[in-house]
């Protein structure tokens, strides 16, 4: 590679700059990142306004990047013209930059709205993301289905969002939007301080490390917690501890535990698969380092690299992180980020891996509902003890006030859930400790008191644990209200405006005149 004639080639809707636009170029650089939208940068010499004005850059025009030396460029990528600034300095010549982002930019800030998907599996969400947005869809097959899925969000953070529940990369390249597992890269670019690696500065630590790895959910339909763990020293840990040495094991299993909740884990192997991907994430995020080297398009984010020259504990393979390449007037160069996994600091990815943890400094806040069992019942005060299966082992219970559809001084109606059912819990202000019971639930364990075919919702009825109940019946023609003893007695009113009452005995009590009327046979 003729590593002495690096080379900017910019196209304009598929069209390569003219030589006497191109030999006005002073920068080229692009951005690529795991986290953000690729950018690009191309500034040019606007001495006597030859850009102010141009049609050739205009807003939303497509834009490719190719890099490289002589005649071997390389894509790198296919974007949109975002802004232009022209700048007209005190002194030197006027420049004209133009900045845009690749084809995902659209895809991290519009916020669509759409139906919910109905009966589709995550690939197929993502397909129909894709399609949507004029992008070719490259998916693998994913096992998730869902009735319904409506995420009031950007299209980007939904499809993370599933990729992460898939443990797939998403990621959008040229005119294409991937959403599949990772895979393997078959060679890579060796990076030698002293060579072709100009600089490098790594960085180890095991600040806010976890040696054990939990995992917490809840199976509302079960009716169960779901709870996963991993040790450290369940890991393969070979290249980890040729780097920290011989003390690491001891170390690690040190190191303390953490817990993730709020996960949807349906099943033990779910949750132990979630606990160990964010334990490899965190160990592996030990390591963390920023470099320079000459100018290699090949460099790009979510690709690894081998540094060496660099010592036995800092040698090895890397992930990159972010990648930005430069060409200017000083050359082609490459600067780069790098970590075991991606996450630029140990702390930065702790919280990002873990549903956004907070610091240690501020106490952990419930999002939305959360399904509780009760433990006790106080009618005097119609509140509930409550404990959280999906929180901790340990029982821990807290008392909540019970919402009501009516309340008032000696009227309303008095209906406490009992000891054992599944209640849904709110917090106020998000406050853990000030729980509330806004409902109750029913899992797949459970009898209901009504059995009805899907759609049709014609009876309601309110029964009591030991059997008594009142039913109102809309079925056409029939509709009836039956009040039931559970020994066995009821009172029925029926359609046709008779009462039909059934009792081994009947006692009839009046504490005045009784008058009884009819119009028919006795």
């Amino acid at each position: 590679m003729d590593t002495f004639a690096p080379r900017a080639e910019i196209r304009i809707s598929g069209v390569a700059l003219a030589a006497d636009v191109s030999r006005h170029l002073l920068s080229v650089r692009y951005d690529n990142s795991l986290e953000l939208a690729d950018m690009f940068t191309v500034v040019l010499d606007n001495s006597g306004h030859r850009f102010t004005d141009s049609p050739l850059f205009e807003l939303g025009k497509n834009v490719e990047i190719h890099l490289g030396y002589g005649d071997r460029l390389t894509p790198m990528m296919l974007g949109e013209i975002a802004s232009i600034e022209p700048d007209f300095p005190e002194s030197g010549a006027p420049t004209f930059t133009v900045r845009g982002y690749d084809k995902s930019h659209r895809l991290r800030h519009e916020m669509p709205d759409r139906p919910a998907f109905r009966f589709s599996n995550d690939s197929a969400i993502a397909a129909q993301i894709a399609l949507e947005a004029g992008l070719i869809p490259v998916v693998d097959p994913a096992p998730f289905s869902h009735s319904a899925l409506h995420r009031a969000s950007t299209d980007m953070a939904l499809l993370k969002e599933r990729a992460a529940a898939n443990f797939f990369d998403v990621y959008v390249w040229w005119d294409k939007l991937y959403f599949r597992f990772p895979r393997p890269q078959t060679e890579a670019p060796v990076l030698e301080w002293g060579t072709n690696l100009s600089s490098f500065s790594p960085r180890v630590a095991n600040s806010g490390m976890a040696g054990t790895q939990v995992v917490r959910g809840y199976s509302q339909e079960l009716a169960q917690s779901v709870v996963g763990v991993m040790s450290a020293t369940a890991l393969d840990l070979d290249a980890l501890l040729e780097r920290l040495g011989s003390a690491a094991l001891g170390a690690l299993t040190g190191l303390g535990r953490r817990v993730v909740r709020g996960r949807q884990v349906a099943t033990p192997l779910d949750a132990i698969a979630l606990a160990k991907s964010l334990l490899q994430q965190l160990l592996e995020g030990m390591y963390e380092a920023t470099g320079t080297c000459g100018g290699l398009p090949e460099l790009r984010a979510g690709r690894f690299v081998s540094v060496r020259g660099v010592g036995k504990r800092f040698s090895g393979m890397y992930r990159l992180k972010r990648v930005v390449h430069t060409l200017d007037s000083r050359g082609f160069r490459s600067e780069f980020e790098v970590t075991q996994r991606a996450g630029a600091h140990v702390t930065q990815l702790l919280r990002k891996a873990l549903s956004e943890d907070p610091p240690p400094d501020r106490p952990e806040s419930p999002q939305g509902v959360v399904v509780a069992e009760v433990v006790a019942v106080d009618p005097s005060r119609y509140e509930v003890s409550i404990r959280f299966p999906w929180f901790s082992d340990i029982p821990d219970v807290v008392a909540a006030p019970v919402a009501t559809p009516m309340s008032g001084s000696d009227a309303g109606m008095f209906c406490l859930p009992g000891a054992g059912d599944q209640v849904l819990v709110a917090f106020e202000h998000g406050d853990f400790n000030r729980p509330y019971v806004i409902g109750s639930l029913w899992s797949t364990t459970t009898v209901k008191p009504v059995t009805a075919a899907p759609g049709v919702n014609l009876v309601r009825r309110i029964k009591t644990p030991a059997g008594h109940s009142i039913t109102l019946d809309d079925t056409p023609g029939m509709e009836k209200i039956v009040v039931e003893h559970t020994s066995g007695s009821s009172l029925t009113f029926t359609a046709g405006g008779d009462v039909e009452i059934v009792a081994v005995n009947v006692k009839v009590k009046v504490g005045g005149t009784m008058d009884v009327s009819r119009r028919g046979a006795v």
